[in-house]
């Protein structure tokens, strides 16, 4: 699996890796915020739970499908097909 990630990032353009990498950047930064939330009591660890769960899905990108994968990037960057 792991080979077919490499794969897949080594064929993509640098701007492709970019919109990937403040993806993931966006994702740690939500999580560091919901946990503080949630430590403050600001949020119930459900509503934690449940908001980590929707940003990992944000950033679910399918790596061993091209056209998919291909789609979730131009969709990160605002781009309709």
């Amino acid at each position: 699996m792991r080979e077919l990630y490499k794969k897949m990032l080594s064929e993509l353009p640098k701007e492709d890796l970019i919109v990937i990498i403040e993806a993931y950047q966006h994702f740690k930064f939500m999580i560091g915020e919901t946990l503080v939330s949630e430590s403050k009591l600001d949020i119930s660890s459900d509503k934690a739970l449940d908001d980590i769960r929707n940003y990992l899905w944000d950033v679910d990108f399918k790596f061993s499908d091209k056209e998919k994968l291909k789609h979730q990037i131009e969709s990160k960057r605002g781009i309709s097909l």
